[in-house]
């Protein structure tokens, strides 16, 4: 690996998921070297396995700054999809297709949500719901038109091409494993190809980020699996997101439809099992009818980030000046990446700790990570 000369402008970034590139984006803009180190190729984990829906999951079910995080991601979203692919040349699919709640229990508290977001939504019942969207079995729906979704995968992609063109440096098949400070102050990652130096680090790793942080908390970021569904259907077949039970389906521009997804505690392990696609495939049809014969295309499985307060990390590092984290979005990763990388750019440019006190890894990481350190 060619050596990479330290300024106090440069950052380095261990993690290549769609975090970790908004994060680079968002601090070339302001004018910082950065380096983007991944163990694999660059947005291959839960930033590809996601759905890409840019509205949380029953978002009054989050805390009120995961609400407003999410609600900035959404409000970021167009301008930050326009730039990238304005830069990159590709199409990451930003499409407004609104979504439908059909869980009749959760109508009352989506509409106070509504009316406390300003957010336009509209009841739709019998008839009415299935003359709008053909097939859906529901006799109720709550929805919200403004929802929008990403193609998430092509939007790595776009990113990956747009930093380069940045001048962004990008590593892929490197695998970091330590931190390097000098006199307790961050001086680079430790790769299986040697070390990355930088005034300043990001740990922006996903569900792997606890690896890199081991002795401050072992599992303060944890994976949790979610099975998908990719069932080959045309366009035009179903053009709104719908959400139940917590599952949804999201149709895409080119027909196939995304079936999603599973909440598993199971380690590391991304095995797919038969009996959970059956699940998967029965959620679909129970949702809409003219989805229950479509072939599938394809079963994966990816793993989100998670916490215990199912709240992010975003900021420093206690007790290791210039070493930063942003993980643990958990299912929100795609729709809080910009919005997450906007917060902690301004934390690394104002030099403070942390700008939402909720999101402070203080709570969670309380000692010196594993490093290795020089007396410089």
């Amino acid at each position: 690996m060619r050596a990479i000369v330290s300024s106090n402008r440069d950052v380095v970034i261990a993690g290549g998921g769609l975090v970790g590139l908004a994060t680079a984006w968002y601090l070339t803009d302001a004018g910082y070297g950065v380096t983007l180190l991944d163990a694999g190729h660059v947005g291959r984990e839960a930033s590809w396995a996601g759905g890409g829906i840019l509205f949380p999951i029953y978002p009054w079910k989050y805390s009120p700054a995961v609400q407003a995080l999410a609600q900035r991601g959404r409000a970021l979203y167009p301008a930050f999809t326009a730039d990238v692919d304005a830069c990159s040349g590709l199409d990451s699919e930003n499409r407004q297709t609104g979504l439908c709640v059909l869980d009749t229990s959760e109508m009352a508290s989506g509409n106070a949500w509504a009316d406390d977001h300003s957010e336009p939504t509209r009841m739709l019942t019998g008839r009415a719901l299935r003359a709008q969207f053909r097939g859906v079995t529901a006799e109720h729906a709550l929805w919200f038109p403004r929802a929008a979704q990403v193609r998430n995968p092509r939007l790595c992609q776009s990113l990956y091409r747009a930093l380069g063109r940045r001048g962004a440096r990008i590593i892929t098949q490197c695998t970091v494993t330590g931190v390097r400070t000098e006199k307790g102050v961050f001086a680079g990652f430790e790769t299986a190809r040697g070390t990355v130096p930088a005034s300043r680090g990001v740990v922006a790793a996903g569900a792997w980020s606890s690896r890199l942080l081991s002795s401050l908390a072992p599992q303060a970021v944890f994976p949790v699996r979610g099975q998908m569904l990719l069932l080959r259907g045309e366009p035009g077949l179903l053009s709104s997101v719908l959400l139940q039970g917590g599952r949804y389906v999201i149709p895409r521009a080119d027909g196939r439809i995304l079936v999603g997804s599973t909440l598993e505690f199971d380690g590391y392990d991304k095995h797919t099992d038969v009996e959970t696609a059956r699940s998967l495939r029965a959620s679909a049809a129970t949702m809409c009818a003219s989805l229950a014969h479509l072939p599938v295309e394809r079963h994966w499985s990816g793993l989100r980030p998670a916490t215990h307060d199912e709240q992010p990390l975003i900021g420093q590092v206690p007790g290791v000046p210039g070493l930063f984290i942003n993980s643990g979005q958990y299912r929100n990763g795609v729709l809080c990446a910009p919005s997450s990388a906007e917060l902690l750019r301004d934390v690394i440019v104002r030099e403070e700790a942390v700008a939402v006190r909720a999101f402070d890894p203080a709570r969670i990481l309380q000692t010196k990570p594993n490093a290795t350190s020089t007396p410089g």
